[in-house]
């Protein structure tokens, strides 16, 4: 993960944070750990490889709000009635 995009994601994570006034549980693949749990220092980490689709509902059902790309772990805390923010970037409108 470049430094801009740590910056960039901590600075999400922090803003996150001030408004729901409660701290984060980020969950992140280790590789990625280190370098943004130096940057977000009052948020929790946890690191999961490869979380089994029942670790994962179990974390969404026991969460306020999931933070996270379109993605299938995105779906999963939607079907388990976490509030959900998606973050997306912007695509070129013709490929």
């Amino acid at each position: 993960m470049n430094k801009r995009r740590v910056e960039g994601l901590s600075s999400i994570f922090e803003d996150l944070a001030d408004a729901l006034n409660k701290p984060l549980i980020v969950t992140i693949v280790k590789s990625h750990l280190r370098r943004l749990s130096e940057r977000v220092p009052y948020a929790v980490f946890s690191s999961l490889n490869r979380p089994t689709v029942a670790e994962l509902v179990a974390i969404y059902q026991s969460s306020a709000h999931f933070v996270g790309s379109d993605s299938g772990p995105m779906h999963l805390a939607t079907a388990s009635d976490c509030q959900v923010i998606a973050l997306v970037r912007p695509t070129e409108l013709l490929r």
